[in-house]
């Protein structure tokens, strides 16, 4: 295998014998730094980086809360995997964690609001069905999945809910993935698809974008008063690769087409860049740089 430099002390990680298979933990990896308790997939190229404490994989003044969000988060059966997960290089649960807990901690839901184009005062967030703001926000998350038929077990989990005075805004994030797409055999698109929230049935069954169309639901169910906007953010070399027929049919399948947002994190940067957030932004770019 491939020498691997630590990212963290820059020495060489040592190479332990073993036949490769794909590396879920730290201690799968067959290339280690001990001092830093960091491993290297076992992918002969381009290995994603795993900490054997997750807490490590985020930055130290941004852990408040963290522990209490993913005991609670939304998916029960997916808990444990998510707390592995987030210690991943290529993690979109920590890029999704360091991104919004930066504009918590510093109360500037301003520059946020100015990102994700929200134009009236955020109430609260949630990342992962849990509230950052105000711990006694009740949502009915729980209640709008259970009523949709949903396994109380691995109920849907929408990587970040934000409530402003007149508009719901859903967050789809990704770093590495594509969004995920089903086909009507593999998945029951039905039960999301019983409403006014879809010009067309067929063609968001079509589109196969299961994951876009379960929080376009969702989203207007959680508050029937508020407008929803459903923002998918991530890298812009995604919105090229899913530029295709499936695309399109989810988009001219909603009722308001017009509420889904593409956002890439290569403008948010530019953004950060120029609002003087120079510690945020390279973050970001040092998580897109690895992919």
């Amino acid at each position: 295998m491939n020498k691997i430099i630590c990212p963290s002390c820059r020495k060489e990680m040592k190479e332990f014998q073993g036949a490769p298979k794909k590396a879920f933990c730290y201690d799968d990896c067959l290339r280690r730094c001990i001092q830093c308790e960091i491993g290297a997939s076992n992918s002969k190229t381009n290995p994603t980086f795993i900490f054997k404490d997750y807490h490590k994989n985020i930055p130290s003044d941004l852990l408040d809360n963290l522990d209490y969000t993913l005991n609670l988060a939304n998916n029960v059966r997916n808990r444990n995997s998510k707390k592995v997960k987030i210690g991943y290089s290529t993690s979109e649960d920590a890029l999704t964690w360091i991104f919004l807990k930066h504009f918590i901690r510093n109360n500037n839901f301003e520059l946020l609001k100015d990102i994700l184009h929200i134009e009236d005062k955020i109430q609260e967030i949630l990342i992962w069905g849990v509230p950052q703001i105000n711990h006694s926000y009740k949502s009915n998350l729980k209640e709008v999945c259970i009523e949709l038929g949903e396994n109380t077990k691995s109920f849907s989990e929408p990587d970040v809910i934000i409530i402003s005075d007149s508009i719901i805004t859903f967050i789809e994030v990704k770093l590495k993935s594509s969004n995920e797409r089903q086909s009507s055999e593999q998945r029951n698109y039905d039960k999301y698809l019983n409403n006014h929230f879809y010009k067309d049935n067929n063609l968001a069954k079509k589109s196969e974008y299961y994951e876009l169309i379960r929080n376009w639901t969702i989203a207007h169910l959680i508050d029937t008063n508020k407008i929803v906007r459903l923002i998918n953010l991530a890298p812009k070399k995604l919105f090229y690769q899913e530029n295709d027929s499936f695309f399109q049919n989810f988009k001219n399948s909603l009722n308001n087409s017009e509420n889904f947002l593409q956002l890439s994190w290569e403008s948010i940067i530019t953004v950060l860049n120029n609002s003087g957030e120079e510690d945020l932004s390279n973050q970001i770019r040092n998580r897109l740089s690895i992919l």
